[in-house]
């Protein structure tokens, strides 16, 4: 059957919603708010005798290294009808997706998934870590400590503005963030049921947020906390706080990362409990111009084989050396220190995981006795990565 892969158009969008309908099992209305959310020119679609039947989205994205910021293709919405499945439209449009991401500049691309071996094919893998931790507030103490000087405030759905200074700030010193536009603040402040609070400090700057939702009712309500973020300690403080005066909550859930200091911040740590979940799958789409742009911390020089069958212009041998703050990256004759393929290259990008640790579980091969021990201190990271956004 003939098939054609282009970029959708206006033309395709009542077909583009029925595809995403039936694939999703979404109701009509969902889909057609989804889809209105989106934009055509972001979506790949696989045309069989000119009629759609798969899709992939890759909407663009900023991810937030450190302080360095990288373009970055969000892949969602992999959907096919289920009569045109297994006839290898997905995996075509996969490896055009991320053709077409070199094509436009993108660096990097991320997706979140429930089905890792998928994608686990075409060199995506888990690069974040997310811990859900869950406490009755009433449970919970903090340590005698001076007030905080400043106040908490909630905000209307219209107020992402105030919020978008202290999460720049935030997001500057952290390792995996999504760099939001104003279209992703406008969809989380739209989150039904959720709400919004600051901490202004007394001299009026806002220096930290929470989104809250509370869900359930009677002895079963839950507060779910979208996200806390605080830039000083008594911003800090004033929003756990606030956490813990929701006194008709029996169960508080909350999605952080690994680095999160909420366990030093109360008198009983005991009381939380959390579950350690994936987070964020990331692949190189051009690992030259992906090194480029990452921050380098220490002095340093390792040749790479890399093996890449879905972007072929990265698979080779790579020599990656730091003097300074930067990387520079180019093609090399030499033999290769190590041997990885390109899941494990971007586990070791943002930081993951490190050489050392892909060598322990055979996922990376060393040809050099000090191979590993340089490419651990060339490629660490300051800070875990951590991802809030799913998309």
């Amino acid at each position: 059957m003939p098939t054609d892969i282009r970029v959708l158009t206006e033309d395709d969008v009542e077909r583009w919603t029925a595809v995403e309908r039936t694939a999703f099992m979404s109701p009509h209305d969902d889909s057609a708010r989804y889809i209105a959310m989106m934009k055509p020119e972001w979506t790949l679609g696989a045309f069989e005798d000119g009629v759609l039947q798969a899709f992939v989205i890759s909407a663009p994205m900023a991810l937030g290294l450190e302080g360095a910021r990288l373009r970055m293709g969000g892949v969602s919405s992999v959907a096919s009808m289920p009569e045109a499945r297994r006839r290898g439209l997905i995996a075509a449009l996969l490896r055009e997706t991320l053709r077409r991401s070199r094509e436009i500049g993108d660096v990097l691309s991320g997706l979140w998934t429930p089905h890792p071996a998928l994608y686990r094919r075409y060199g995506w893998e888990i690069c974040t870590d997310s811990i859900n931790l869950r406490f009755n507030p009433k449970h919970i103490e903090l340590p005698q400590g001076p007030k905080p000087p400043g106040r908490v405030e909630r905000l209307g759905a219209d107020d992402w503005r105030f919020v978008e200074g202290s999460y720049r700030e935030w997001a500057a010193r952290r390792n995996s963030v999504l760099l939001r536009d104003e279209w992703r603040w406008r969809m989380i402040f739209l989150f039904p049921g959720r709400e919004t609070f600051i901490y202004r400090g007394p001299d009026g700057r806002v220096e930290g947020h929470a989104l809250l939702r509370t869900t359930g009712s009677g002895d079963d309500r839950v507060l779910e906390v979208g996200e806390l973020i605080a830039n000083t300690a008594p911003a800090y403080r004033a929003l756990l706080e606030l956490l813990l005066s929701f006194d008709l909550v029996k169960t508080v859930t909350w999605w952080v990362g690994a680095d999160e200091p909420v366990l030093e911040a109360v008198a009983n740590p005991e009381q939380i409990k959390g579950e350690r979940h994936y987070g964020l799958f990331v692949r190189l789409v051009d690992l030259a111009e992906a090194f480029s742009q990452r921050p380098a911390y220490a002095d340093g020089r390792v040749v790479v084989r890399v093996v890449d069958e879905a972007c072929p212009w990265n698979d080779g041998v790579w020599e990656i050396v730091s003097a300074g703050a930067h990387f520079a990256v180019e093609r090399c004759s030499e033999e290769p220190m190590l041997t990885v393929d390109a899941r494990g290259l971007a586990q070791l990008y943002n930081g993951y995981r490190s050489a050392t640790n892909l060598a322990r579980a055979g996922r990376i091969e060393a040809h050099h006795p000090r191979a590993l021990a340089v490419a651990d201190i060339l490629l660490a990271m300051r800070t875990p990565p951590f991802c809030l956004d799913e998309f």
